[in-house]
């Protein structure tokens, strides 16, 4: 097989370079920036309170240590009959360079204190992407939870904004945990930071979870991507080289005794001699000379009858129909008769043949251009 084009073996090295490299997620936490240097912006203000439920007056503290990430929150609670507080909708709001984002909450299972029910809808780059509800069961327990994934985007510069409540609807609990996204290592050039949050920054410990799961995610993701890669690849050069195999000429040759070679006399060299044929064996002579013997022998005078005259024949004639109403025997002469003369005719016939087929050719003289 001929070495693969150069072409596409620096093709199959961009894809696996690319599968390699892979998706990379990065986390963004509620209150701290990402490793990017972006954040999450919140509107209006006081509508959402880190590690409390903005818009909820008297409303028991919150705990949810070991289950937020980074032990942070950011807490809000739109009420329709608040007029004072809820004249906009809360929102928080992310720009991110990446192909896709998730957003995490904190769900509530209790009824009242505040209620756990959540109605949030999200938007990306000015169009809605999703919305998320939830019921509560009555129960007292909290429970994270991936409450919105975006489709696939192409790589570039988006924003996200976490909407909560609706309009003229009932009222909707939020607890905003962290916003994930993912990004090509390789096509992003440059990061893009949001504008910084106006709550008060406070350090924390990253999550070892969360980062662990990220990076398997990117190693498995990238292993997938390559195997697939390379199997692509080797189904494609195997079908190539089984194409070639098929279609390339037998090697093994032909042999002598199932080819004859076309003869040309434009190809005939004066070095050739085609006058020169073999003379007949001798069993073949033999056979001639008798055959012409035997037809000099049929022609010879008192071989056949002589012709006889008008006379003579009409008095053949009678003296026949004599013999036939006598003893019928003319008419075996007569059989007699045409045989020999068809025996004379095939002698000759054979001796012309034996006479050209022992006859050579002429001798051939190339003419000279």
């Amino acid at each position: 097989m001929r070495g693969l084009c150069p072409a596409f073996v620096f093709s199959l090295l961009q894809l696996l370079q690319h599968a390699a490299a892979g998706l990379v997620n990065t986390t963004v936490d509620d209150l701290n920036s990402g490793p990017r240097g972006n954040s999450i912006v919140y509107f209006p203000a006081g509508a959402w309170v880190s590690g409390a439920v903005g818009g909820c007056t008297g409303c028991d503290p919150l705990v949810l240590s070991g289950i937020a990430y980074m032990n942070t929150f950011h807490g809000s609670l739109f009420n329709q009959k608040n007029k004072a507080n809820q004249s906009t909708l809360p929102t928080a709001t992310l720009t991110f360079f990446g192909t896709s984002v998730s957003v995490n909450c904190i769900l509530s299972g209790a009824l009242s204190n505040p209620p756990g029910t959540s109605d949030m809808t999200f938007t990306i780059d000015g169009v809605q992407a999703g919305s998320f509800t939830h019921s509560p069961i009555g129960s007292q327990g909290f429970q994270s939870s991936t409450v919105f994934t975006s489709d696939p985007l192409l790589p570039g510069t988006h924003t996200l904004v976490i909407s909560n409540g609706r309009p003229g609807g009932a009222t909707s609990l939020a607890i905003l945990d962290s916003v994930e996204y993912s990004y090509d290592d390789l096509s992003s050039t440059s990061v893009v930071a949001a504008p910084t949050s106006s709550a008060t920054s406070t350090t924390g410990a990253s999550s070892p979870a969360r980062k662990t799961k990220s990076k398997l995610a990117s190693i498995v993701g990238g292993i997938v991507a390559a195997v697939v890669v390379l199997s692509l690849a080797l189904a494609g050069i195997i079908l190539h080289w089984r194409r070639r195999r098929r279609f390339r000429p037998s090697e093994t040759g032909v042999t002598s005794s199932s080819w004859v070679e076309p003869f040309f006399l434009s190809n005939a060299t004066p070095a050739q001699d085609l006058g020169k044929v073999p003379p007949p064996p001798m069993s073949s002579l033999s056979a001639m000379k008798r055959e012409q013997s035997a037809a000099v022998r049929a022609f010879a005078p008192g071989a056949l009858p002589q012709l006889a005259g008008p006379d003579e024949v009409a008095h053949s004639r009678n003296r026949a129909r004599d013999s036939n109403s006598a003893d019928g025997s003319t008419f075996g002469r007569n059989i007699l008769q045409e045989l020999r003369r068809l025996r004379a005719e095939m002698a000759e016939i054979l001796a012309g043949r034996s006479y050209e087929d022992a006859t050579p050719p002429p001798e051939y003289t190339p003419a000279r251009v």
